[in-house]
C-alpha cells in the first residue's frame, strides 16, 4: 500500500480503510469508483460523505472518468437525500481540510448557517451514534432503491 499518492490506497488514509470495507461506517452507496457513507459529525441528519476509492488528497486531481463518477453518485445521492430528509435545501462542500483524501460534502440544510458549518464552529455539533447514521443510512438507501440508483 502506498503512502497517499494519487491513485494508491493509503494505509493511514481513514476514507482509503473505510472504502476498503477495513474501519466500520455508515455505508450508503458503492460502485467499483465511489463509496459514500454518513458523515459521523453530521452537520444535519442525512449528512453523506462521497468518496472516490483511488486516494486523492485534492478532487480536482482525480482521473477525469472518476471525477465524472463523484459528482454522479452525488447528484443520485443528492436526490435521494432530499426525498429521505424533505430538508429546504441540500448544499454540497468540497473543502478537504479534515481528511486529506477528496471528499464530498452533502448537507441537508434546514438554514443557510449549515453549509457555513457554524455549529461545528461554537462547538455545538455533536458525534452521532452509530445507531443514528443507520437509521439515516436506511433511508436513503431505500429512496436510491425506489428511484433505481442503488450500487
Amino acid at each position: 500500500m502506498g503512502s497517499g499518492t494519487l491513485g494508491r490506497v493509503s494505509d493511514s488514509c481513514t476514507f482509503c480503510l473505510i472504502a476498503a470495507h477495513r474501519a466500520d461506517a455508515a455505508l450508503v452507496f458503492e460502485n467499483s469508483d465511489v463509496v459514500a457513507f454518513m458523515d459521523a459529525r453530521p452537520i444535519r441528519p442525512g449528512h453523506v460523505l462521497v468518496v472516490p476509492r483511488v486516494h486523492s488528497p485534492d478532487l480536482f486531481d482525480l482521473d477525469g472518468s472518476v471525477h465524472a463518477r463523484v459528482f454522479a453518485a452525488a447528484r443520485d445521492l443528492g436526490r435521494a437525500i432530499r426525498q429521505a430528509f424533505n430538508p429546504k435545501r441540500l448544499g454540497m462542500v468540497v473543502a478537504g481540510f479534515d481528511v486529506p483524501h477528496a471528499h464530498v460534502h452533502l448537507i441537508p440544510m434546514a438554514e443557510y448557517h449549515d453549509i457555513t458549518s457554524r455549529r461545528l464552529l461554537d462547538g455545538t455539533l455533536g458525534v452521532a451514534s452509530i445507531a443514528e447514521l443507520q437509521v439515516a443510512s436506511a433511508r436513503i438507501k431505500h429512496e436510491l432503491r425506489r428511484s433505481g440508483h442503488d450500487s
